[in-house]
Formats: C-alpha cells, sequence, structure tokens
C-alpha cells in the first residue's frame, strides 16, 4: 500500500504542474497581446508609411514543451522589421526595448503566480 501513496501523489504532483504552466501559458499569452503589443505599437518611434510595421507587431507566448519553457515574445511580423531593430545604429528598435520595460513586472506575476498556486 506505501507504493500505491507514493504514485498517487507523484500522479497527483504532475497533474497540478500541468495545471499550473497551462494557466501561464494562457496568462502569459494574455500578457503578450494585452501588454507587451499595445505597448510597443503606441511607444514604435518611426514616422508610418504604410502603417504595416506597427500593425505587424505582435505579442503572445507559446509552450516549448521539448525544452521546458514558455516563451513570453514581442515581434515583428514585416520582413524589415530586422532592420528597424538592427539598422539606423538602433533609432527605430522596439522590441528590446518592450521587454526592458516589462522584465520587472513579468518576473513578479510569474513568481506570485507559483506562489499563490496551492
Amino acid at each position: 500500500m506505501a507504493g500505491y501513496g507514493a504514485e498517487q501523489c507523484s500522479k497527483n504532483a504532475a497533474k497540478w504542474v500541468e495545471k499550473q504552466t497551462a494557466g501561464l501559458v494562457t496568462r502569459s499569452k494574455d500578457y503578450g497581446t494585452g501588454t507587451l503589443e499595445p505597448h510597443a505599437k503606441r511607444t514604435a518611434n518611426w514616422i508610418d508609411r504604410t502603417g504595416n510595421a506597427r500593425k505587424g507587431l505582435t505579442g503572445g507566448a507559446v509552450l516549448v514543451e521539448n525544452e521546458g519553457y514558455i516563451s513570453l515574445y514581442i515581434a515583428h511580423t514585416v520582413d524589415y522589421g530586422p532592420y528597424l531593430e538592427k539598422g539606423f545604429a538602433g533609432r527605430y528598435s522596439v522590441l528590446q526595448p518592450t521587454i526592458d520595460s516589462h522584465k520587472d513586472d513579468i518576473a513578479s506575476w510569474v513568481k506570485k503566480y507559483w506562489s499563490d498556486k496551492k
């Protein structure tokens, strides 16, 4: 009977981690689309010609299961996004500044998310 208890405990723990991870993925996607993306679109300091670069900024999150982590992202969808980020001496960079301005908030809510769950 002792083996059954340990086995059940292990299964319960695995289910809990799976549930918590799914919740964190959802929270991360919401943060990417609801916070990072609007911030990047609002603070991009280039002059719009077509509006495609600004409209193409997208935020989200994905679970990288085989590596065991969640990737929260902000990205360009236009092919010239890298030029905006790296060209012109970084003058039009918006991705890293967006991450930098939110990293403490992200770390805080991730820590709180895991510590609040029982």
